[in-house]
Order: C-alpha cells, then structure tokens, then sequence
C-alpha cells in the first residue's frame, strides 16, 4: 500500500481521506532546516539542484522518512542545519464520500511535480462512485464545471498546487442529455475528419490524372 512522505499529505488519509491513484513516477524534493528542530526553515527551490535530482521513482520507493543529505553550520545565525530530501509521486488523489451511497464524493488531486501539469480524474477510478456521467463542482473556485462524461481533466495545475473537487451523480435527464450531447460532438468529429479524408483522396487522384494526362 502506497505511504506518505509528508504531512500535508498524510491529513487527507485516513478518515480525511483514502489515496486511490497515484503517478507511476515520483520526484526528489529537497529542503534546509534547523538540526533537530524539527520543523523545516526555509526551502531550497534551487533549480539546478531539483532537476539534477528529478529522476523518475516507482511509488514503492516513495519514503516514509526524509533522508539526511548534509549537515553544516549557518554561521550568519550560529546555527548548525541539516538538508534533506524525500521522494513523493509527481501527482496523487485521494477522495472522501460525502453521503453514505457514494453519489457525492469529494476528490482532491494534487500536483507534486516542480512543474504544471494536466491532472485527469477517470471516474470509474473513484472507489463505489456509481456514475460515469457525473456533475462536477470547483470547490476552491466555488463554481459549478456541469456534466462530464467518462472524466474531467483540470489543466495546467501549478506546481505544487491541487484541485479540489466534488464529484455527483446527476439526475436522469441530465445524464442523458450530457451523454447525447457527447455523443453528437463525437459523431461530428468523425464526420469531419471522413470529410477530410475524401477531400484529400479526391486532391490526390486529380493530380495523378493531371499528370498521366
């Protein structure tokens, strides 16, 4: 069972929240703090540092404890430090019914990486959620996203940042309505492209019969 290397993440488990997907890689994060005081004091952000050292990781390696890198003396606060580092997936989800049928769940998706990245929620993945068409709520935006279909993908999430959501099963008529809808997008876009398609074998054959002739 996968573990976490850090607080921020170990809130949501539990009777927070239970993880149900995690990134099949992971990356090094790497902090100072005061020797054995316990409580990180600044960052280390340096860029060179991270992307020498953000190689990819399966979750079974991810850490429970942070590994001690180096100790030194800050002589600017005559204080001895220690740098260490833990390994965290690049993304992970963790989710939390709301109501005891599992028709409204509450997702949170969190972007580890040093870098933005596109989260995609499947909802299938979700543990006893029994939609596939689902209504989507933004709680940080605290706004109403509407119907999807299948999944919802929350693009170009900040580094470091996440995306808290709550996931319902709509009513009938919406489920199906979305569903049609989808459906007429995705016949449409068939059509487009079988349109292209003849018009590109068409622009073809005419230039070979141009150039027979």
């Amino acid at each position: 069972m996968f573990t976490f290397a850090n607080a921020h993440e170990q809130a949501w488990a539990g009777h927070s929240g239970s993880p149900f997907k995690v990134a099949a890689s992971a990356v090094k994060h790497t902090w100072i703090e005061e020797l054995g005081n316990g409580e990180a004091t600044s960052e280390m952000p340096s860029r060179s540092h991270l992307d020498a050292s953000e190689i990819s990781y399966s979750p079974a390696e991810v850490a429970t404890t942070p590994v001690t890198v180096r100790t030194f003396f800050d002589a600017s606060r005559g204080v001895n430090m220690v740098e260490k580092v833990y390994v965290s997936a690049s993304f992970q989800y963790l989710y939390k019914p709301l109501v005891a049928n599992g028709t409204k769940v509450a997702v949170l998706m969190m972007n580890n990486q040093h870098w933005a990245q596109d989260l995609t929620l499947t909802f299938s993945e979700v543990p006893n959620l029994p939609c596939t068409t689902c209504n989507v709520r933004d709680v940080w935006a605290r706004k109403d996203l509407g119907a999807y279909v299948v999944g919802y993908t929350a693009t170009a999430v900040k580094p470091h940042d996440s995306v808290f959501l709550v996931i319902s099963s709509p009513d009938k008529a919406t489920a199906t309505a979305t569903v049609a809808a989808a459906t007429a997008t995705a016949a449409t876009a068939t059509a487009t492209a079988e349109t292209a398609t003849k018009r590109a074998a068409t622009k073809s054959a005419i230039k070979v019969a141009a150039a027979v002739a």
